[in-house]
């Protein structure tokens, strides 16, 4: 009958690591041969080159660490050719010349303000609103503050049978002039 010596959890962790070590070509520490040294009674060496668990363990630990920080520490040598800046702003901001057209053009923005037509009015409530109606067929329902004509209008007031639209425009000396316009309701 043939007896078998288990190892204990930790040598066992040894031998896998070293298998593994194997693989890749790197040869442990504790696992290349030792200086000779007189061999005392009851020793590691004389049970045929046995390893010592706990040394093995705290070697392979050692070793463990070792590898792990290596892959995290890697050195990184940034070259910037062919790459942005990561601390450049995506977007430059860049002001907006007066009376310009800025942003996307909504609905009402297409059609100067005497080709549309307001149709109806909700005036008397919390949040007032005007129903205006473009050269193309289309309604739109609008409330204060909405852009409306050619000339970066808004929609300041909407009050009972008109609306108020505020209108800026560059005249002859780049000068901006604020005209308000009153739309009444078409009958």
């Amino acid at each position: 009958m043939e007896v078998r010596k288990f190892l204990p959890t930790s040598a066992s962790n040894v031998v896998r690591w070293m298998f593994l070590l194997s693989l890749i070509g790197t040869t442990p520490a504790f696992a290349q041969d030792p200086p000779a040294a007189p061999a005392a009674a009851g020793d590691a060496a004389a049970d045929g080159g046995a390893i010592d668990p706990k040394e093995a363990t705290k070697q392979l630990e050692t070793l463990s660490d070792e590898l792990f920080l290596q892959g995290l520490m890697d050195a990184f040598d940034y070259k910037p050719r062919q790459r942005r800046d990561p601390f450049f702003p995506p977007v430059l901001d860049q002001p907006v010349p007066m009376g310009a057209r800025h942003g996307p053009l909504v609905g009402l923005q297409k059609f100067d303000l005497s080709a549309l037509k307001l149709i109806g009015i909700v005036w008397d409530v919390k949040r007032p609103r005007a129903m205006i109606s473009d050269p193309l067929g289309k309604v739109h329902v609008v409330g204060p503050n909405a852009k409306i004509g050619l000339r970066n209008g808004y929609i300041a007031v909407i009050r009972e049978g008109e609306i108020v639209v505020v209108e800026t425009m560059e005249g002859d000396a780049g000068r901006l002039t604020t005209t308000a316009q009153v739309v009444k309701l078409a009958k």
